[in-house]
């Protein structure tokens, strides 16, 4: 009788532990990249693998048989504010500064929102110096969260080739991106 007085209560701990959200095998568990003591992004280690290029930290895209490929990177670039600019100044000095320079065409300026945080997408197209054409697509953040008059500017730039096999591409970076949050 005391068994089956149990046996609901043993039925009811069967079904919560059945349903408790278990992790998908098949969704990789996504990496973090700390770009600074309070600022991160996540990315996919089985697309992304993070390393060196120029002794700065870059992610770079990982080909089909998971070697990184040395012309698709991440890179991320703080930039500290001056006594004469802040966060917004930098941002929008720098994209003129792009904008001015020989063979550079703006594809897109606009808001950016990841998460919490916005920002600003600036990409645009250009020649390597050995002519190969390239997209380049830089998310700039003031380096506090929401202050425009930050003493630092957090940019990522992703460098893609223009071809149609990296159509995808930018969206993969775009995916990284999304994830940026300060603490």
């Amino acid at each position: 009788m005391r068994k089956l007085a149990l046996l609901p209560l043993l039925l009811l701990a069967v079904s919560l532990i059945a349903q408790t959200a278990k992790p998908s095998p098949g969704v990789p568990k996504l990496a973090v990249w700390q770009v600074t003591p309070t600022a991160s992004v996540q990315y996919d280690p089985t697309v992304w693998k993070l390393g060196t290029m120029d002794d700065s930290q870059v992610l770079l895209l990982m080909d089909k048989d998971k070697a990184p490929r040395a012309d698709v990177a991440l890179n991320v670039t703080i930039i500290p504010a001056t006594d004469e600019m802040d966060a917004a100044g930098i941002i929008a000095s720098r994209i003129a500064k792009t904008q001015d320079e020989k063979g550079v065409a703006t594809l897109s300026m606009k808001e950016y929102q990841a998460g919490d945080e916005y920002g600003v997408l600036f990409a645009y197209t250009a020649q390597n110096d050995k002519g190969r054409d390239f997209v380049i697509g830089r998310w700039s953040f003031a380096g506090d969260k929401l202050d425009t008059k930050s003493h630092s500017v957090i940019e990522f730039e992703g460098v893609v080739p223009i071809s149609k096999e990296n159509d995808d591409i930018m969206s993969k970076i775009n995916a990284v991106i999304q994830t940026y949050k300060i603490k």
